[in-house]
């Protein structure tokens, strides 16, 4: 379930007679909680960033980089799954994805905020920038590369200032 949302059911009851029905009840679950980690954040395994996303992190107070580690020859580290942050809404400085293998950015659609640069670089199965729509301002510069297979950068549908 997600934070701070209403949620309305309502029992049924079906037999030869018909359809009963039962009162309908509501029930707002708790706000999501805030967890911050102090600091920049470098991710170069998916055994990281799941790890990193099982501590529940919402805000980043330095720079986040997801970077797949593969340049190491005897054992290349790949990174083919977001999901495990998708509970990141901030990030305090600069955001860098790249050389991974995801084909989505949805994982970080929650992302409200981010102060400085974004950059998505070398992603070679990426299709779609198409996240960060919660972001009103950026603060830096946004650079989108050598992502050879992206068709859709629909993206960015709230900013309405660029610093």
């Amino acid at each position: 379930m997600d934070g701070n949302t209403t949620y309305y059911v309502r029992a049924y009851a079906i037999n030869e007679i018909g359809v009963g029905y039962g009162e309908e009840l509501s029930f707002t679950t708790e706000e999501n909680p805030v967890v911050v980690f102090e600091g920049d954040v470098e991710l170069t395994s998916q055994a990281e960033v799941d790890e990193f996303g099982m501590n529940g992190y919402t805000i980043v107070t330095g720079s986040f980089s997801v970077v797949s580690d593969v340049l190491n020859q005897v054992n290349p580290s790949y990174i083919s799954n977001l999901d495990p942050i998708k509970q990141l809404t901030e990030v305090g400085s600069d955001l860098f994805i790249g050389s991974t293998t995801v084909e989505t950015l949805d994982a970080l659609s929650n992302l409200r905020n981010v102060g400085g640069s974004i950059k998505i670089l070398g992603n070679p199965l990426l299709v779609e920038v198409d996240f960060l729509n919660e972001i009103t301002e950026i603060n830096s510069d946004v650079v989108i590369s050598s992502n050879p297979n992206v068709i859709d950068i629909s993206g960015f549908k709230n900013v309405i200032s660029i610093i």
